[in-house]
């Protein structure tokens, strides 16, 4: 680690007390600058994300600690925007939600950890807003239909 006019500047290694890398990161004039990446005390890698001057941008990724990926969103800026991922450890699709600049819009969708949904909803401006359909054993059980975050309508099936 280097540190210039008193900030951190250069490669920053954090460690375990048993010796392994807990941290990786790379700092610019004391701001993180370039891919940050997270260890478990055996070595594994836990999370790898992306930083322009202290700022998140890009890729985020989050790993189970026996290293499947668990959650994968990306930054814009500083503000989570676009697709996020997250899996269940099994390696299925858990949630699918998008972001629009920060704001949760559009389908979100749920699934079991069989890879069955169980939920998918539309959202605007991070309300719900339009049909929300709920399924159990891959049956329809409930249809609600809401406008800007309240339930207008609601079906059993």
């Amino acid at each position: 680690m280097y540190y210039r006019d008193g900030q951190r500047h250069g490669r920053y290694l954090l460690y375990y007390t048993n010796g392994q890398i807990k941290t990786r990161e790379m700092y610019t004039n004391g701001l993180l600058n370039g891919y940050k990446y997270c260890y478990s005390d055996r070595g594994i890698l836990l999370s790898k994300e992306y930083f322009i001057m202290g700022v998140l941008h890009g890729l985020k990724l989050d790993y189970y600690p026996d290293g499947t990926i668990g959650c994968v969103r990306t930054y814009n800026k500083g503000v989570i925007d676009g697709i996020l991922i997250r899996y269940w450890g099994n390696g299925n699709i858990k949630v699918l939600v998008n972001y629009l600049n920060g704001i949760l819009s559009g389908v979100r969708i749920e699934y079991d950890i069989d890879g069955n949904m169980n939920d998918l909803c539309n959202f605007r401006y991070s309300l719900r807003h339009g049909n929300r359909l709920m399924f159990t054993e891959k049956k329809l059980k409930h249809l609600n239909v809401y406008d800007r975050g309240e339930i207008i309508k609601s079906y059993s099936f």
